[in-house]
């Protein structure tokens, strides 16, 4: 079966008002497939440019495009580009690995269909692809740290140089970048989770967040954060606690995770020597930990 694949744009439908799929339907009556947004736009809260897929009634489809032009030109929408494509596959493939989800204000999505779903004036925006980098914000502890991420914001706390140690895909620098205007390090072991990382935080325009290829502080030149996040593994987190001791500010704050509750005694019992406690979260079986100076 053959599609109809167009690739619009128009400055004309508010996202949050009605999706795209009933807005493309109600002027295509020959049958939406289905459409993706270009991510370039991902965060302009306006669907400026989008794909479309028709299955035409028939194997002409020469009279569709001209029927689609005409309409467009009246709706002020541009047609891009179409072509035709021998079947929807890549475009089922694809239906897989849409997501989003809200955790407080924070809405971590990767197509803008979705993100409508939860979207509020309070919405925060993190786009965020499945990919090789760890940190879609699914896992237990990635939600733990943004929700504590959040609340340093709710209760007035403005961080001004921050550090996202063992960044994966970035999404705690990014939702860090979202709130504070403070300089931002995001740091990785994997040179391949770091260019993910990258395209993540371009996306995002966190134009406050600098990457660095590190094992854990080696790279990292001598300064103090006063936000540390480390999203890893117990035995990494204990092997470090005198870098993140050397490099946190006074009265600053680390948050530790990606550990079970049965590893929580031993790690209490690394950090608390020169750490003061202020907080264990909990989701399922595994822990997070918030510390101060």
């Amino acid at each position: 079966m053959k599609y109809l694949k167009l690739y619009l744009q128009t400055n004309n439908i508010n996202p949050f008002e009605e999706t795209v799929e009933e807005y493309v339907s109600s002027i295509f009556i020959q049958g939406v497939v289905g459409f993706e947004i270009d991510s370039s736009d991902i965060l302009s809260l306006c669907f400026s440019r989008w794909e479309v897929l028709i299955n035409p009634l028939s194997e002409d489809t020469t009279s569709l495009e001209d029927f689609i032009n005409s309409v467009c030109k009246n709706l002020d929408i541009k047609v891009i580009s179409t072509q035709i494509i021998e079947d929807n596959t890549d475009y089922l493939n694809q239906q897989e690995h849409r997501y989003s989800l809200s955790l407080g204000n924070f809405v971590v999505f990767n197509n803008l269909e979705d993100y409508s779903k939860f979207y509020s004036p309070k919405s925060i925006a993190i786009f965020i692809n499945q990919s090789t980098a760890f940190g879609t914000g699914k896992h237990e502890t990635t939600s733990m740290c943004l929700e504590t991420i959040e609340n340093f914001y709710n209760k007035g706390y403005n961080f001004k140089n921050m550090l996202d140690l063992g960044c994966g895909s970035a999404i705690l620098a990014i939702a860090m970048s979202k709130l504070f205007s403070g300089k931002i390090l995001a740091t990785d072991i994997d040179p391949l989770a770091l260019t993910t990382a990258k395209e993540f935080v371009v996306k995002n325009q966190a134009n406050n967040i600098t990457m660095l290829l590190s094992e854990g502080f080696a790279s990292i030149n001598k300064q103090k954060f006063d936000l540390i996040t480390a999203n890893i593994l117990l035995n990494p987190l204990l092997s470090m606690q005198e870098d993140f001791y050397n490099y946190l500010e006074k009265d600053g704050y680390l948050v530790l995770s990606g550990f079970l509750d049965s590893q929580v005694a031993e790690l209490r019992n690394t950090f608390e020597k020169q750490f003061k406690l202020v907080e264990i979260k909990e989701k399922d079986s595994w822990r997070a930990i918030v510390y101060t100076k």
